[in-house]
């Protein structure tokens, strides 16, 4: 029975249904003109604000209980479904539980889930036995918007090759992918492989620098004896002093120096094959004419690591690297003011995202480095009568009023229903991981934060304040860097910050 007619001609029931398009209306929600999908006591909700609001886990206002929160009030309090009376049925058709509706007929979860099975079927078209335990941690781990960018990525062709068997499941599979410069491509994909007990939990930041050096050695056109010298430089000196540099810091830390003394190391040997020499035949002409080059220009000061080692061991002749050293470190800085004024910025901006006015606020108030901010956890912000406490390596201290407040918003965001108090207080895009350093440093970028002279003014600050001993601990930075820190600032005729006329930077 035809109930409308098009320029095509009649129209049933169904066809008229699933050609209709509501017309656009502002949102009570986001504000934006679009199709409305509900009309709800606090306003007309479009379908985007509608599916969050089928979907977002938060502390309802009413009983105090993380549940899933659709119902809002003018003032921007989040209440369930029960506290609200709401009349919206949340409970997933597919598991039988409230987790909210991302289709019709699955919650999120399950639709992950089956989003993300065929990706780990092997030949007989089903889930890989040795990969139940990943797909459990997948779906744990992802959201919906997470899951659709990860299976067109390059670590879902990975995993799919593990099913099927092309690849074995193993850190060496892994390690043929890293990028030319040693860093880890499928990080993310790593840590949910040992989380789910299917890969050794390993020290990734030595194993990057030894997968770099295994896999140079094998592309290097160099004799045999160089061979042996830049395998013995990497194994008993780079490695060495990295492995114990984890001990101490763990983390990254060390990374980076090792892989560009060896990078400066590999240069030079290539450069000498390259001229038909070897290192026992370079001669300090052959030596200097390297540096001549760009490449040894800006490699200066690593390649003069490797000489010094190589020279008393006999691999290399009388060779002196001829560099000229700053006599001190220079630190860039902000005045106090402009300082001050950054702050308050931070504080004051509500239209700017919370996790990088957070971020910011931390540099400022204490110098911390960016790696010692993502370790932190909700669990290390606690309210007290006097305000609220931020626990930092091994720290704690009471934040002013403005910052708590921040700090306080930043956690209750951050939390989860399954082990909140863990939760990182900058997570990540999946579950038990925090953001990455770049992530972080992309996002301080967007609102301009200044990180590196906003640290170094806020180091000046604690100089006058703090002990070395403590400022070390505080701030994450070695002993020889505080110690050169207070040496710098403690200049009673320190005048680096050339203001201008009128006072300002």
């Amino acid at each position: 029975m035809p109930v409308s007619r098009d320029t095509d001609g009649p129209l049933c029931g169904r066809c008229t249904s699933a050609r209709y398009e509501p017309p656009n209306r502002p949102c009570g929600r986001c504000g934006r003109d679009a199709a409305i999908a509900a009309n709800w006591p606090d306003g007309a909700v479009c379908y985007g604000c509608y599916q969050v609001a089928r979907t977002e886990w938060a502390w309802c206002h009413g009983c105090d209980q993380w549940r899933i929160t659709p119902a809002r009030e003018e003032d921007g309090h989040k209440f369930c479904r029960q506290c609200s009376g709401l009349r919206i049925d949340l409970t997933c058709p597919t598991c039988g539980e409230e987790n909210g509706r991302w289709t019709s007929t699955q919650c999120p979860r399950c639709w992950v889930q089956a989003t993300l099975a065929p990706v780990l079927f092997d030949a007989t078209g089903r889930i890989a036995p040795g990969l139940a335990a990943l797909h459990e941690v997948l779906t744990e781990a992802m959201t919906p918007g997470v899951a659709r960018l990860w299976i067109e990525g390059p670590s879902a062709a990975v995993v799919a090759a593990m099913a099927s068997g092309e690849a074995p499941i193993a850190h060496d599979t892994l390690d043929q992918l890293r990028l030319q410069d040693g860093r880890d491509r499928h990080r993310a994909l790593r840590d949910l492989l040992v989380t789910s007990g299917l890969l050794q939990e390993r020290n990734e930041a030595i194993a990057g620098v030894e997968s770099a050096i295994n896999r140079d050695l094998i592309r290097l056109d160099a004799t045999d004896a160089d061979k042996a010298c830049l395998r013995h430089y990497a194994h008993f000196e780079l490695l060495r002093k990295l492995r114990r540099t984890q001990e101490r810091h763990g983390g990254g830390r060390g990374r980076g120096t090792a892989a560009s003394k060896w990078k400066a190391a590999i240069a030079l040997v290539a450069w000498l094959t390259d001229q038909q020499m070897t290192l026992a035949t370079c001669t300090q002409t052959d030596l200097d004419r390297f540096f001549g080059t760009s490449q040894g220009a800006k490699l200066a000061h690593r390649v003069e690591v490797f000489v010094n080692w190589a020279r008393p061991r006999g691999h290399v002749r009388d060779l002196r690297v001829r560099t000229v050293r700053a006599e001190e470190p220079l630190y860039d800085q902000l005045t106090e003011d402009r300082l001050l004024d950054v702050a308050a910025e931070l504080i004051r901006r509500e239209d700017w995202d919370l996790a990088p006015r957070v971020a910011g606020l931390l540099v400022v108030l204490f110098g911390l480095t960016l790696r010692t901010i993502t370790a932190l956890r909700c669990s290390d912000v606690t309210s007290t009568v006097d305000g609220t406490d931020l626990a930092v390596r091994d720290f704690t201290t009471t934040l002013p009023a403005p910052v708590g407040g921040l700090v306080v918003r930043l956690a209750d965001r951050s939390r989860r229903p399954e082990g909140s108090a863990s939760r990182h207080l900058f997570p990540g895009r999946l579950m038990n991981q925090p953001i990455s350093l770049s992530g972080l440093t992309k996002r301080l970028a967007t609102i301009g934060f200044p990180t590196i002279h906003a640290r170094n003014a806020a180091r000046r600050r604690l100089v006058g304040l703090l002990d070395p001993d403590v400022m070390r601990r505080i701030t994450d930075i070695s002993a020889k860097t505080a110690s050169s820190l207070h040496s710098y600032y403690s200049q009673p005729d320190l005048d680096r910050m050339n203001p201008s006329t009128d006072g300002r930077p």
